[in-house]
Order: structure tokens, then C-alpha cells, then sequence
């Protein structure tokens, strides 16, 4: 009759190591470096796109102002001498 291998022998190592650990961790970091990196230049450009966009409605706005009120919202001589409607007279 056979005798059964002792449960210790037979059993199978299911852990993992902490060197197994540390390098699937310091994966990890790696990887989530470079999507940071990634994703901050992204919304660089996204920023950048919404001040242009911003820009454009801005000068679409004039375009209509002057178009309905048939004079631009500045008049040229108080332009012309630094005056404007968020600071008043210079």
C-alpha cells in the first residue's frame, strides 16, 4: 500500500514574492507617470483651443455689434487715445 505525500510537499506555492511585488508595483508607477504626462499635455492643448474658440466669439460679437448698431462699441477717437469700457478714461 502506498502512503500519501504529506499535505507540505504537495501543496502549492500560491503567494507571491515581495520582490514579485515590489516590480509589478514599480510598473504600475511607470505606467501611471506616463498617462499623467500624457493627459496634462492634453489639456494644455484643450486650453489653449478654448481661449482661441473664446477669441472668435469675442470677434463674432463686435462683427454683430457693429453690424446692428452701425458703429463700433468703441468710437475710433476715444480708441485711439488708450480709453476703453472695463478701465474708463487713462
Amino acid at each position: 500500500m502506498q502512503t500519501l505525500p504529506s499535505s507540505r510537499k504537495t501543496a502549492i506555492c500560491r503567494g507571491c514574492t515581495l520582490v514579485e511585488l515590489l516590480v509589478v508595483l514599480g510598473v504600475f508607477l511607470a505606467l501611471g507617470a506616463a498617462a499623467y504626462v500624457g493627459t496634462q499635455r492634453f489639456m494644455e492643448n484643450s486650453r489653449k483651443a478654448k481661449a482661441l474658440a473664446q477669441l472668435r466669439d469675442f470677434q463674432v460679437g463686435m462683427s454683430l455689434f457693429e453690424a446692428d448698431y452701425r458703429k463700433p462699441p468703441i468710437p475710433q477717437t476715444k480708441r485711439d487715445s488708450g480709453w476703453d469700457t472695463v478701465y474708463g478714461d487713462p
